[in-house]
């Protein structure tokens, strides 16, 4: 089960950093799209690194990777540590849907800050004190 683990975190740990840029893209996109209508990919691109710079993208990697590396970890080592006593397919999908569920609900807590942290434009310290003041007013959970 550890193996498993440390397999899927190292491949969670790869994956984000290759396709990082992309998530936080994604996730300033979604907020900016309900505050203006005609706000594209192009024009959020150059924005972020206008504003932010090319360092600016990378706004919350750290905590993309404990992310990311946690729930690929969780989910890794569940399903490749199970799926081989089922003989079902059913089971098998059954399987993988739970152990994601899992892995996702063990680290929304996480998910949570690193939304803030690549939203918050470096208006907090660091993730620490992040913590602290979404723990204070109650939206962790």
């Amino acid at each position: 089960m550890f193996v498993n683990g440390a397999i899927g975190s190292i491949a969670g740990f790869a994956i984000q950093i290759s396709i990082y840029p992309f998530d936080y893209f994604r996730i300033m996109l979604s907020n900016e799209v309900k505050a203006h209508p005609g706000y594209g990919l192009v024009k959020c691109i150059k924005e972020a690194i206008l504003h932010r710079g090319f360092r600016g993208i990378f706004n919350g990697v750290m905590i993309n990777l404990v992310y990311m590396t946690g729930a690929r970890g969780i989910y890794f080592a569940v399903y490749d540590s199970y799926k081989f006593s089922l003989t079902q397919e059913v089971f098998k999908i059954l399987l993988s849907y739970v152990s994601l569920v899992t892995a996702l609900f063990i680290c929304y807590p996480i998910d949570s800050i690193r939304k803030r942290v690549i939203m918050s434009k470096n208006r907090h310290k660091n993730v620490r004190s992040l913590f602290k003041v979404l723990w204070n007013e109650g939206k962790l959970m």
